[in-house]
């Protein structure tokens, strides 16, 4: 894998793998401040982004930094840790927070994916919700419980494809190496 970033977006499920350390929705030449929402976001807040390039396969786009609730889980098996993962922060966002803030649920969830030694060993696989706008500018409200921590994640640049139905194990890796094979024929990094 060229990195282990994996981006759940809403329905229809959308995968990213994101370039270490660097559609619907339009953006102005050059700027991502002038941002439409695209219509996956549905009634909620998501990350502003500029579309810097599109294949058959797969859309490349740059993220603009933003803050995110996560925490991470040490799972054998991607799914497992999504339903930990997912649980733990929904709690946050329904008020284990130190305001007891209800805070609304925003898109997308992000799974950034660092693979155990072998296939049967632990991996970490880190699980963030996208903070609303409200959030953005200020602090927000910080979590109650251990494990949840508050990130403002960079600019970055992703690599997206979508597909349909449940995330799970044998769908995430069969779409993860059917992306990675047309990036390899493409030349991307």
């Amino acid at each position: 894998m060229k990195a282990g970033l994996v981006l759940l977006l809403a329905l229809p499920f959308t995968w990213c793998v994101r370039t270490p350390f660097l559609t619907a929705g339009t953006v102005e030449e050059g700027s991502v401040d002038k941002w439409i929402k695209p219509w996956f976001c549905h009634d909620t807040d998501c990350p502003k982004y500029k579309v810097l390039n599109t294949t058959s396969t797969y859309e490349v786009r740059k993220y603009a930094p933003g803050k995110w609730v996560s925490t991470d889980c040490l799972e054998t098996h991607f799914t497992d840790a999504q339903y930990a993962g997912f649980y733990r922060l929904y709690k946050y966002i329904s008020g284990k927070n130190t305001a007891k803030a209800k805070i609304p649920m925003a898109t997308p969830v992000l799974s950034y994916v660092t693979p155990g030694s072998t296939p049967t060993a632990l991996s970490n696989i880190t699980l963030s919700f996208f903070l609303p706008s409200m959030y953005q500018d200020v602090d927000p409200p910080a979590p109650t419980t251990a494990g949840i921590y508050i990130e403002e994640l960079p600019e970055m640049t992703v690599y997206v494809t979508a597909f349909g139905g449940w995330a799970k194990d044998a769908s995430v890796d069969a779409n993860v190496k059917t992306l990675e094979a047309a990036m390899d024929a493409e030349g991307a990094q």
